[in-house]
C-alpha cells in the first residue's frame, strides 16, 4: 500500500476497531491528510480542501523526527493556536502508532514532543547580572564562617555548591539531588546524571561550579563522617540524609531574599543557563544534548526567551529602532 492507502486504513481501523465516534475519526484522518499535503507539497493545506489526495512515491517509513519538528514549526509560523497544534500532535502519534502496529514504519516521530512544552508559557529567567549576584551573595560569607556553628558553616558551603552545578551543568533538581561522588569526573570536568526516561547523560561543569564542589568536598566528611567518594550522596540535608527536591526551593528563596533578586523556582537555573547560552550564541542543539531534551521542540522554546531579550536590546540600542 502506498501513503495515502494507509490513511483510509487507518479511517477504517478508528471508525470498525476502535469504534470511535464520526467526529474524532474525521478530526483524526483531516490531521493525517493535512501531514501527507505538507510531506508531498511542503505547503500547509486547508482542513476543508475537498480535492482527493494525489499519490506520490512518498512512503511513511521515510517520515523522520526532522520532518515533524519541520511541520509543527510550519503550524507555528502560520499562527496555529498552541492548543490545535498539541491535538495535531496527540492525533499523529495515533496514526503512527497504528502504522507501527502494521509495520508500516518503525518510526514515532511525534513520540517525544512534549505537550506541555507547546502550551506552557516562557519560563521564568534570571538575568546574567541577577545570577552573577545571586551566586557572589553566597560566597560572601564563606570566608567568615570560621567561629560560626559547623552546621551554618557546612550548609552555606553545600548552597553554594548546589546552586553553581544546577546553574552551570542546567540540571533539573532531582538530578541534582540524586548526584553522587561517583558521578562526579574531576579531571574531565563533567558530571554524569540520569534523567527522565531513566536515560543517563554527561553535562559539562565549569570553573566556578568545580571550585565550590571542591570546597564542599572538603568540609563534607567532617560533617558527614563519609567520604566525599563512591555511592555517597553529594549533596546532604540539615538531617545528614540525601538532599531531596522539595528542600530547594527554601534554600533558593532565602539566598534570592539575600541577594536582593527576585524570587524564582529551582527550575529557573536551568532556565537560565539555556537562555545565557542561547544569548551569546550556543547552537540549540547543544543545549538540547546538554538539558536532556528528547525533542528539539522542548528546547526551542528558549529561543523564545532570548529573542526577547535581543529585542529589548535592539529597541533600547540600536540607533533606528
Amino acid at each position: 500500500m502506498n501513503a495515502v492507502d494507509w490513511i483510509k486504513e487507518f479511517e477504517n481501523y478508528l471508525a470498525l476497531v476502535k469504534n470511535r465516534s464520526a467526529n474524532t475519526v474525521k478530526s483524526y484522518v483531516i490531521d493525517a491528510e493535512l501531514l501527507y499535503r505538507f510531506v508531498t507539497t511542503g505547503k500547509l493545506g486547508r482542513p476543508r480542501v475537498k480535492s482527493p489526495l494525489q499519490d506520490s512515491p512518498f512512503e511513511w517509513s521515510e517520515f523522520t523526527e526532522d520532518m515533524a519538528v519541520d511541520y509543527v514549526r510550519a503550524l507555528k509560523a502560520k499562527s496555529a493556536r498552541e492548543t490545535s497544534i498539541a491535538r495535531k500532535i496527540y492525533s499523529l502519534r495515533q496514526f503512527f502508532k497504528f502504522l507501527r502496529k502494521k509495520g508500516a514504519t518503525a518510526a514515532d516521530p511525534f513520540g517525544d514532543m512534549e505537550l506541555h512544552a507547546i502550551r506552557r508559557k516562557l519560563p521564568m529567567v534570571l538575568s546574567v547580572q541577577e545570577m552573577n549576584s545571586l551566586l557572589t551573595r553566597i560566597r560572601e560569607p564563606v570566608a567568615a564562617l570560621l567561629g560560626v556553628p559547623n552546621q551554618e558553616m557546612f550548609q552555606t558551603i553545600r548552597d553554594r555548591a548546589m546552586l553553581e552545578t544546577l546553574y552551570s551543568a542546567g540540571l533539573r533538581v532531582s538530578e541534582l539531588c540524586n548526584m553522587n561522588w561517583a558521578d562526579v569526573d574531576w579531571n574531565k570536568r563533567e558530571v554524569t546524571v540520569i534523567g527522565k526516561g531513566n536515560k543517563e547523560r554527561i553535562c559539562p561543569l565549569g570553573q566556578k561550579a568545580l571550585e565550590a564542589l571542591l570546597e564542599h568536598s572538603r568540609v563534607y566528611e567532617e560533617y558527614s563522617g563519609k567520604k566525599p567518594e563512591g555511592p555517597a550522596p553529594v549533596f546532604l540535608s540539615s538531617r545528614r540524609g540525601r538532599m531531596i527536591t522539595r528542600m530547594m526551593p527554601r534554600v533558593i528563596q532565602k539566598w534570592c531574599r539575600l541577594a536582593g533578586v527576585k524570587r524564582v523556582n529551582p527550575h529557573a537555573f536551568r532556565h537560565s543557563a539555556a537562555t545565557h547560552m542561547l544569548e551569546r550564541g550556543a547552537d540549540i542543539r547543544v543545549i538540547q544534548k546538554m538539558l536532556g531534551h528528547a525533542s528539539i521542540m522542548t528546547t526551542e522554546i528558549y529561543t523564545q526567551v532570548a529573542i526577547g531579550k535581543v529585542k529589548s536590546v535592539h529597541a533600547n540600542t540600536h540607533p533606528r529602532a
